[in-house]
């Protein structure tokens, strides 16, 4: 049996060779007549470009999908530095104005103490500047009449001074008021007949 076998083994070992030539030679054929064959070449060209058209399509969709993911990051890496931002602008905005407003107000201060300071100075060199005397009218001008101690009760009324009289220098002069003294003066008597007369006084 084993030398059987061996027989066996070694005729098809012998007949591997010429088998194997025989395929590559009708493979040979095979493709001689489907390159001949204009249907064939044509379903080769489809069949190449929708191959072609499949692995473009698959390394775009790739790209693609990259890409959305990365913008997608991105934009939510944005929004976060805009809020951020904005929250940076809004209390940089908040510390202007107040600094702002503190400035408005020692700015007011300032000036406040610098107008009490000038009105001060001004009081001080108002206290400090000498008042010029206001010197006396020079006669002739009105000077207080004399009454005679003989009519206490009588009413003042002034007259112009005599002629002649030196100047600057006012003539004592009594009132003979005896006709004006009514009783709405406190006087006694008629009511006033006449007009008083003047004298200089003795």
């Amino acid at each position: 049996e084993l030398a059987g076998q061996k027989a066996a083994l070694a005729m098809n070992i012998a007949e591997q060779e010429p088998l194997l030539q025989r395929i590559m030679a009708e493979n040979s054929a095979f493709q001689a007549a489907r390159s001949a064959d204009a249907v064939t070449l044509e379903r080769e060209r489809v069949v190449q470009g929708a191959e072609n058209a499949t692995t473009a399509f698959t390394e775009m969709h790739t790209q693609v999908s990259e890409g959305l993911a990365f913008y997608t990051d991105l934009v939510g890496r944005l929004s976060q530095i805009v809020q951020t931002s904005e929250g940076y602008a809004c209390a940089q905005s908040m510390v202007r104005r107040d600094f702002e407003a503190e400035q408005g107000t020692v700015s007011q201060e300032a000036a406040d103490a610098e107008m009490a300071r000038r009105l001060a100075d001004q009081l001080q060199m108002g206290e400090g500047a000498a008042t010029p005397a206001i010197p006396a009218p020079a006669y002739p001008g009105p000077a207080a009449p004399v009454y005679p101690a003989a009519y206490p009760d009588a009413a003042a009324t002034p007259s112009a001074p005599a002629f002649g009289t030196a100047p600057g220098t006012a003539p004592a002069f009594h009132v003979d008021s005896s006709p004006y003294q009514v009783p709405e003066l406190g006087g006694y008597g008629a009511p006033a007949t006449a007009a008083p007369t003047y004298s200089p006084a003795p």
